[in-house]
């Protein structure tokens, strides 16, 4: 809805002509577009709604005015992705995230519940169970898979702060615990 015009404002080019907006003609479009900056977790979907975008970069999304014209709209987009890599070593899980900003809190994947205090990069579990960490870098948040842990016994408890005497023993034992105990012993 481009029109021509002596009174030109703003110029089209189009297949190599040069078109002028008259800005006297309430049916005319003068091109026009704005700039905005970004970010996206994982994905970006645009004003129009007519994209995906996975990766960072910048983009063009064409929106309808309010004067029912075609509007420009760049986009600076940064692309966040969280990185939700875990590994374990025994019942030792560690974040492999490395964002100095990244915050983390991890998840007793058996009752889907976040594990009190449990908000470092590395977590050493005191119990047999299935353990994921939820990690947040940049504004975006994701969570790991679910790992396992098994084979938790008396020589592990004694590294997480359990005390367990006396040894050797008639029968009855004592446990003691460095910090309040959840779980069960079997």
């Amino acid at each position: 809805n481009y029109c021509i015009g002596e009174n030109a404002r703003d110029s089209l080019i189009a297949d190599g002509w040069i078109f002028h907006g008259d800005s006297k003609d309430p049916n005319c479009c003068i091109p026009n577009g704005d700039s905005i900056s970004e970010i996206g977790c994982r994905y970006y979907i645009p004003p129009s709604g007519t994209h995906v975008w996975h990766l960072s970069g910048t983009y063009y999304d064409v929106l309808q005015n309010v004067g029912g014209c075609d509007s420009t709209l760049t986009i600076n987009l940064t692309i966040v992705n969280v990185d939700t890599t875990v590994n374990q070593t025994g019942v030792e899980l560690s974040s492999n995230a490395s964002d100095t900003t990244s915050t983390y809190q991890w998840l007793n994947c058996n009752t889907m519940q976040t594990i009190p205090g449990e908000t470092n990069k590395t977590f050493t579990a005191t119990a047999n169970g299935s353990y994921a960490v939820i990690v947040t870098e940049n504004g975006c948040t994701d969570t790991s898979r679910c790992f396992t842990v098994s084979g938790i016994g008396l020589a592990e408890m004694a590294l997480a702060g359990i005390n367990i005497y006396p040894n050797p023993s008639k029968g009855y034992l004592v446990l003691g615990f460095e910090t309040t105990f959840v779980g069960n012993l079997e």
